[in-house]
């Protein structure tokens, strides 16, 4: 019913075609997109290049391939991630980092906190207008 009223109401253009039609603009931009099902719904994942201007290697080196939620997230992986990304960029964001190496915006602040206490990271300025620095 609900579906039958956003028709009339042209708010969408018709029934079950969304999902196919978000397939084939991701084919056609060379975005790899994955469907997970969930048990409230399904979730689309959007495997997105970094908005960094860096080499292929480096971002080849940087940002990897996700396999799971946790693989290549944690420990020296993440950190040496997170190091590479901000000598790349001292201006990006926690949320720009977060949806880089594919880990939350609390697990990157965690990664930062971890690396300020072990002398790795230091924000310059303010968290809004700042950067980082990376020592060492």
């Amino acid at each position: 019913m609900i579906a039958e009223i956003l028709f009339k109401s042209k708010d969408i253009e018709r029934w079950g075609s969304g999902l196919k039609r978000i397939v084939d603009e991701c084919v056609e931009s060379g975005i790899r997109v994955d469907f997970k099902a969930l048990k409230s719904g399904f979730l689309v994942i959007f495997h997105r290049q970094p908005m960094l201007a860096v080499s292929p290697s480096t971002e080849e080196k940087t940002t990897g391939k996700t396999t799971g939620k946790t693989t290549g997230k944690t420990g020296a992986k993440a950190r040496d991630r997170v190091l590479a990304l901000i000598r790349a960029n001292p201006e990006i964001t926690v949320k720009q980092l977060a949806e880089v190496i594919g880990l939350s915006t609390h697990g990157v602040d965690w990664h930062i906190r971890k690396l300020k206490r072990q002398g790795w990271l230091k924000r310059i300025g303010s968290r809004k207008a700042g950067r980082w620095e990376v020592l060492g």
